[in-house]
């Protein structure tokens, strides 16, 4: 059989495939391997190219798939050529690879062992181990993986280095019984002396203080010194928007000194910077914004931006923003927004100004709550929305808000742009009546969480969104910008833009409940290019805090991705379930539908 496939070098491999493999898909085996074999869709369409048949090529891989098993604990893995399918005619083979993976090796016994100088810390560094125990993945019982082994390295040596001891190092020592499957893992840990931090030097900063980049750290010379508290301190220091870069490091030396110093190095952002934008939405058609920034304004990191937008949703919106930075404490921020803006939705069309004063603070590096107050003048195109109906006493097309609004988000998803895993979350209370001659009283409240996970190689994505309005007049009026809808390119896809709900004459009204859920599918194709499949449900009622499950609408659909650097251009093709009347939608758009 050998002599057989080496008669064949050269030709193209025409598949490759796996038998006798349990603990990982062929498609994770054939990942690890140099020799790529595709069909003809993948061939013709996706433009990948099959590798050429060499014999010292497939001995190479089998050296990677036995790496790739003994790194996970398969010590006793092997691996063996089966049957070639062979065709002269196109010139291709088909190799097929024999599997026996054998028993996993399993942890028997984990022992830590640390070393400390002779000092009254050592006391406390014994007394450390009692709280690394819990932290460590590797435990007896789990199949051996060196991966998780060098997470625990890792994470130990983070721990001490939060506990005062940035010298710690970690190493291990295994012992392998082949016969009874097992490893025995003794770790040591070199604590080395308990520090604290030394002389603090600050370099790169001329339009900003130093006493405002010292308000911002978290430390001073002489406290304990903790790795987290140099990385809070670089973000609070990055959060402050007037840095391109700034940097918060240990000086680690030789001698193991008990006094760390520390650096921070600092690249002023410009104090005057523009950037402009340009897009096309399936809904909002073309768009373009521009955004202006001053850095310095009034003096330290304060910052006055400038943001105009121009789109078919909003022909006009223009705001105008002042930013005070560590605003009492480092990580909250306040700022005062006037604002004029008109949007034109497929409900209503209306004009507002008014003024916007609020506050964030960062809870840790992914929670942030916040509070704004705002008061704003709308006024109402009253021949844009439906005549008055049942749900609607009756429109002023003159009314006053004053509104208290408070938000908490929590988002650990990453990337960015074009997440693979984490959760996002959202929780939003609207009042709305607060003094000023506000006509209206009501309270919003909307929560919007979002799931990502990764699934060998693909990434299934989840979202719900739950609303609910309660009014406090007589009438139960809600102004109709503060309502619900649904449909359109982020929600529902298989409708039009607030398309789903109440409808007066033809017109979107809008609801006071409100129920969003969607799951995709999300998967490479070729490149900068990837595919998603999806389906939404949903819809939207006119009384207070009602959900209607039995009165769902459904849709589904799939959609290319074009990756760019400010995220995906997306584009998804959607059609009601259930609704046999409604056609298909079409959705162009940037960002990913949540």
């Amino acid at each position: 059989m050998c002599s057989l496939a080496h008669a064949q070098e050269g030709f193209r491999v025409d598949y490759i495939h796996f038998q006798g493999n349990e603990a990982f898909s062929g498609d994770r085996l054939r990942e690890q391997m140099t020799l790529k074999g595709f069909n003809w869709f993948q061939e013709t369409v996706l433009q990948k190219s099959s590798s050429q048949y060499h014999s010292d090529m497939l001995i190479n891989d089998f050296g990677r798939i036995r790496r790739f098993y003994q790194r996970r604990g398969y010590l006793h893995i092997q691996l063996s050529r089966g049957d070639f399918a062979i065709n002269t005619d196109d010139q291709s083979v088909g190799v097929m690879i024999n599997v026996r993976e054998g028993p996993p090796i399993t942890v028997d016994t984990v022992i830590w062992l640390i070393r400390a100088p002779s000092t009254p810390d050592s006391v406390r560094v014994d007394s450390l181990l009692d709280r690394i125990s819990p932290l460590p993945q590797l435990h007896w019982g789990m199949r051996f993986r060196d991966q998780v082994m060098t997470a625990d390295a890792d994470s130990t040596e983070r721990y001490f280095a939060d506990e005062g001891y940035p010298y710690a190092s970690v190493s291990s020592e295994l012992s392998v019984d082949t016969t009874a499957n097992t490893v025995d893992v003794v770790w040591t840990i070199e604590s080395g002396p308990r520090c604290v931090f030394g002389e603090i030097t600050i370099t790169g900063h001329s339009r900003i203080s130093e006493e405002l980049v010292y308000n911002q750290i978290e430390f001073r010379s002489g406290d304990l010194f903790r790795q987290s508290v140099l990385n809070q301190s670089q973000r609070q220091l990055i959060d402050l928007g007037v840095f391109e870069v700034a940097t918060v490091t240990g000086i680690l030396d030789r001698d193991h000194t008990a006094e760390v110093p520390v650096r921070i190095t600092l690249q002023e952002a410009p104090r005057l910077s523009s950037k402009v934008g340009v897009g096309y939405g399936q809904e909002d058609n073309f768009r373009v914004f521009t955004e202006s920034r001053l850095l310095g304004f009034l003096g330290g990191a304060r910052r006055l931006e400038l943001y105009a937008k121009h789109s078919g949703l909003e022909p006009y919106h223009v705001r105008l923003r002042h930013t005070q930075p560590a605003f009492l404490t480092p990580r909250t921020s306040a700022s005062i927004s006037p604002f004029i803006r008109r949007q034109d939705e497929p409900g209503y069309t209306l004009r507002r100004h008014g003024i916007i004063l609020g506050i964030d603070h960062q809870l840790t590096s992914r929670l942030t709550v916040g509070s704004e107050y705002s008061f704003e003048r709308v006024s109402l195109d009253t021949t844009s929305v439906a005549e008055a109906g049942p749900l609607d006493p009756g429109f002023d097309d003159l009314y006053d808000k004053s509104s208290v609004a408070f938000t908490s988000t929590y988002d650990n998803s990453r990337p960015t742009f074009n997440p693979d895993h984490g959760n996002f979350v959202a929780l939003s209370s609207k009042w709305s009546g607060i003094g000023f001659g506000s006509q209206y009283h009501f309270v919003r409240t909307t929560l919007d969480w979002r799931h990502y996970e990764g699934l060998v190689g693909l990434v299934v994505a989840t979202r719900i969104k739950i609303g609910g309005i309660q009014s406090f007049d007589d009438d139960r009026f809600v102004p109709v910008e503060d309502r619900y809808y649904s449909g359109g390119s982020s929600s529902l896809r298989g409708w039009e833009r607030g398309e789903i709900g109440p409808q007066q004459e033809g017109t979107p009204a809008g609801g006071k409940s409100l129920i969003e859920s969607s799951i995709e599918l999300r998967y490479p194709i070729w490149g900068i290019l990837s595919g998603a499949i999806f389906t939404d449900l949903g819809n939207v009622w006119p009384a207070s805090y009602f959900y209607d499950l039995s009165d769902l609408r459904y849709s589904a659909g799939a959609g290319i991705r074009v990756s760019t650097p400010i995220g995906p251009i997306r584009l998804d093709l959607a059609r009601p379930i259930f609704d046999d009347d409604v056609g298909y939608e079409l959705h162009i758009n940037v960002g990913q539908a949540f």
